[in-house]
Formats: C-alpha cells, structure tokens, sequence
C-alpha cells in the first residue's frame, strides 16, 4: 500500500485553498492539514478513486471540521454520485500510476542535470573518434567529387568509373582522391573505349590496379603474364602511390612484336613508377 501523497509545494496559496479557507472560517494552513489527511486516507484505500457508501457526513466527521466535503465539491476537489463519494483527478495526482510517473520525472531530470554537468569531459572523449572520421570524409573521393577529363566525360565512362570505385571499396582498398586523380590522368590518355574496356577487365580479374589487355602471340605471352603479376604484386602494395601501370608487348626496332613476324605498329609502353623508399 502507498505510504505517500502527491502534493504541491506551497499549495497553501492555490486560490483554491484560498476559497476553501474563507467557507471554512479557517486559516489557508489548516485547509492543507485537513486536505492532507483526507487524501492519504484515499490513497491508502482507494484505488481507482471511487469510494463507495462513502458519504459528505462521513468526510466531515472523519476530519472533524464540518461543511469540509462540501467545500472541496466547490473548488472541484470532490464529487457525489449516487452510490458514494469519488475524487476527480485521481489517476493524475493520487493513484499508484501518478506516484510512479512523478519518481521517473524526478529521476529523469536528475539524470538531465547530471548529463549537463559532465557534458564537456563526454565531449573531450568523443573527439578522437571526431576526427578520425573528419580525415576519413577528407581522404575519400565521395567527401571530394573529382573533376573528370573532358576526353572520358561521358555518361558510359561515369559508370564505369563509379563500378571501379565500388571495386576498391569491395576490396576493403578505397580510392583517395590523389590515386583517381592519378588514374584518371591515364585514362584520359586512352581515350573512352579502351578506359571502359581496361576498368572492366581488371575489375573482372579482380585487380586493385587498372590494366588494359593486350594481344600477344604464344612466343611472348609468358613473358607478359609474368609481368602482369609483378606489376599486380606492386600495386596491390603501393594501391595509393602508383601511376596506373598499363602493360605493353616488347617491340623492336622496327616496330615488330619482339620474337614475331607480324607487322604492328608500335606503341610506347608506360612504365609502372615506385615510389623510392
């Protein structure tokens, strides 16, 4: 059973009581006295504010003033019904759900005045992980949209731009925005079709590098896989610092594919850079 009241601080100036006072011919304090004694007897009998047999007789003897009941009916504070008493507000002010709703307010806000004083040491230790995730945004290429190279400006290279992005990131390797520039840079060089046709492969082969495929004969086609791999080998150790190594058939002087007999025109091949270390 409740062993406690709601009641407001400094009730005794509600206009209220006030009122109460002057039918009673009594001072504002004794009101709150007697008002007080009424409402734990309610509380601790009552539960759903209903009193039944209960009478405005019954009130007044009970707190010993007579004319009490008839007062509080005045101002609200009590009801008749035809079976007995009941009083308005209760599942607000008297009931076991009030008093439980009060104490969580209670804590709540001391928990609120709590937080607020120890607000800056929480913002201190936040910041950390702040800035680690400001220099993540910076680093990222979606944090800085690049500019495209008008050569490969196109919506078809677009997405094959943003498929090999979406590689990288599957590969736990996303693109700063130095190594796309960089990238960028040598497929602009390639023009549109073969830019596609090299990001497309090498996201098939599953390369964290951009490599164009290149025609070759049985007689050098050992060679160049063997080149491929270190130059896979090094861009998978360098991902950010490397140019995009694009591989080419050793040729002759005169233009030839080196061991063959075939006539095709000569390329220059464009050297994979390490950085020194």
């Amino acid at each position: 059973m409740a062993n406690w009241i709601k009641m407001r601080v400094f009730i005794s100036d509600d206009p209220d009581v006030i009122k109460m006072a002057k039918m009673l011919d009594t001072s504002d304090y004794a009101v709150v006295g007697m008002l007080a004694y009424l409402w734990s007897w309610a509380t601790e009998n009552l539960t759903d504010g209903n009193a039944a047999s209960v009478t405005f007789v019954w009130i007044d003897r009970y707190a010993g003033v007579t004319g009490l009941a008839a007062a509080m009916e005045s101002v609200g504070w009590l009801q008749a019904t035809s079976g007995g008493v009941t009083f308005p507000g209760w599942d607000s002010h008297l009931s076991s759900g009030a008093k439980k709703r009060d104490q969580s307010a209670k804590r709540q806000q001391t928990l609120r005045n709590s937080n607020a004083n120890s607000n800056a040491p929480s913002v201190t230790l936040a910041l950390p992980d702040k800035r680690r995730e400001d220099k993540k945004k910076k680093n990222s290429v979606a944090a800085s949209p690049l500019e495209l190279p008008a050569e490969i400006d196109t919506p078809a290279f677009r997405e094959a731009w943003e498929r090999w992005q979406q590689h990288r990131r599957e590969k736990r390797q996303p693109m700063t925005a130095t190594a796309s520039r960089q990238q960028l840079k040598k497929l602009a060089a390639m023009g549109e079709t073969r830019a596609i046709a090299a990001i497309d492969d090498s996201t098939a082969s599953g390369y964290t590098g951009i490599f164009e495929q290149k025609t070759t004969g049985n007689t050098h086609g050992i060679a160049l896989q063997h080149t491929r791999r270190r130059d896979e080998k090094l861009a998978t150790e360098y991902p950010e610092d490397l140019d995009i190594p694009i591989l080419a058939v050793p040729r002759s002087a005169g233009g030839n594919v080196a061991g063959q007999g075939g006539n095709v025109p000569s390329q220059p091949a464009l050297r994979l850079s390490q950085p020194a270390h």
